[in-house]
């Protein structure tokens, strides 16, 4: 609104005229100092004394001004009779002056890049001063819109059962995953802080930010499905299908979207949300691996386990005629002893054999590690790997970053490796790193597998993904080492007193 300094009464000198969020007029009959217009137009056919400045509007002069009239992200028009005793510039749009107006100054046209681009003028006028993302005076936003929407469409067709997962998890836990969202966004810049400071920023940080990023996209699509079935369902179609849901979705989240002040909340609110969703379902995904696969031997068969009694060249002998157990020993032995007829002695002796005293058992060799528990999944490795990154990211800050903070990591890595077989991450997600040959881990196989984990990080972290497909759940580096980590059932100690 218009903020006078004085009472806009005919013939009266004005010392200011501003406006925000409206359009700053200035009568044919007064004068004014400085006129300025923020979110809006400036509109002078009185007579200014200074300047007249137009921030997000456009300055439109056709009486009398002493000084200059800039318009940012905006253009400039001078009427008939209108003339500046300045300069007159326009930054983002273009100066008209019509016949009959005077400029004694000089014109410029400041273009922001290789061409004036009057669209984005309007779109800061009309969606960002106005806190909401599209407009229907802006017409470039929408076909940009439909190629957001097409990029869904997309992942809802080649990745349903992701999308619907989302769904699912918002649906579950509406609260949680907001929540989740909201602590991700918070943790994100912390950790990239942490990472910068110690060196590792620079190559990890982009990957960090780029999953991020793919996670709130996911996490939208299942969020657009999950508002579409609520609306949905309220019609009464209480199961309709994913895409039917993400098009009544986005259509009730694009109308939000005009309106202003509640198009910016949407946006923020729909944005946490989304990566909530996505680290929710990611979550459970990763529980739901872990469960279906408590008890199984990794990815080895059922039939490559060792057996007690071949492995130990025991065979069990079915009992003999005489012994416990059998229909005709037990009617002529007693509950206590056995009496066996030896063919070696005298006839009418026997040995006596007491029940007491069993025959020696044959133990089968000890299971190695490797083959006793499954075997970790990508998922709460990758998570395991994020809880170390962050405590060596801190030791790192500690000892002033590389070279020295290189050294820390290694050393952190072999050092528990070597004494406890897991790290902090692995104490927290029961994992741990055993020898395929069921042998101790040692100094010298730590070593070459964290010297190993720096091949699979250098290459693109395709060493580390290959643990996604690989049978045996190996990286790169577990395939140099010979080792494979476990899921334990307790969480394994670090300190044992």
């Amino acid at each position: 609104m218009a903020a006078p300094a004085e009472s806009a009464t005919p013939g009266i000198r004005r010392d200011t005229v501003v406006a925000f969020g409206s359009d700053a007029e200035l009568p044919a009959d007064q004068t004014a100092e400085v006129v300025v217009a923020i979110l809006g137009n400036a509109r002078v056919e009185g007579r200014v004394l200074d300047t007249v400045v137009a921030v997000g509007g456009d300055a439109e002069v056709s009486g009398n001004v002493r000084g200059d009239v800039v318009a940012v992200w905006g253009s400039v028009r001078l009427r008939p009779g209108a003339t500046v005793q300045g300069d007159v510039v326009s930054v983002g749009r273009e100066v008209v002056l019509e016949p009959g107006a005077q400029v004694r100054g000089q014109m410029h046209e400041v273009a922001l890049g290789p061409l004036k681009w009057t669209g984005l003028s309007t779109w800061l006028h009309e969606c960002v001063f106005k806190l909401r993302p599209l407009s229907f005076r802006v017409g470039w936003v929408w076909p940009a819109l439909g190629v957001v929407y097409l990029f869904y469409v997309l992942l809802l067709l080649i990745f349903p059962r992701g999308v619907d997962a989302c769904a699912r998890a918002v649906d579950a836990r509406p609260v949680t995953t907001l929540l989740v969202g909201l602590l991700t966004k918070m943790l994100v810049p912390v950790v990239g802080f942490v990472l910068l400071l110690t060196g590792l920023g620079l190559l990890i940080l982009p990957l960090i930010l780029v999953v991020v990023m793919a996670a709130g996209i996911f996490g939208k699509v299942g969020l657009l499905v999950f508002l579409g079935r609520r609306l949905l369902g309220l019609l009464g179609w209480k199961t309709a299908p994913l895409f039917a849901a993400f098009v009544a979705g986005g259509a009730f989240v694009t109308a939000l979207y005009l309106v202003p002040v509640i198009g910016f909340l949407t946006l923020a609110l729909t944005g946490l949300w989304a990566l909530g969703a996505a680290a929710t379902a990611l979550w459970g995904g990763v529980r739901q691996e872990v469960r279906s696969s408590q008890g199984l031997p990794g990815s080895l068969p059922p039939a490559s386990r060792p057996d007690s009694s071949s492995e130990a060249g025991y065979t069990a002998p079915a009992p003999p005629a005489g012994s416990v157990g059998s229909a005709s020993g037990a009617a002529s032995a007693s509950p206590l002893t056995v009496s066996l007829g030896n063919p070696g002695l005298p006839p009418g002796e026997n040995v006596v054999s007491s029940l007491s005293m069993p025959p020696p058992v044959t133990t089968a060799p000890p299971v190695p590690e490797a083959w006793a528990f499954p075997r970790a999944g990508f998922w709460e490795r990758m998570a395991a790997g994020l809880l170390d990154l962050v405590v060596v990211s801190l030791l790192m800050a500690l000892v002033g970053g590389p070279p020295w903070g290189w050294l820390v990591a290694l050393a952190y890595f072999v050092g528990l490796w070597t004494w406890r077989g897991t790290t902090l991450g692995g104490v927290i997600l029961k994992l741990k790193v055993v020898r395929l040959d069921g042998q101790p881990l040692q100094f010298q196989v730590a070593l070459v597998r964290a010297l190993g984990a720096i091949v699979s990080m250098l290459v693109v972290f395709l060493g580390f993904l290959w643990i996604a497909w690989d049978k045996d759940r190996q990286a790169w580096h577990d395939k140099l080492a010979g080792t494979v980590v476990v899921r334990l059932p307790q969480n394994p100690p670090l300190v044992c007193f």
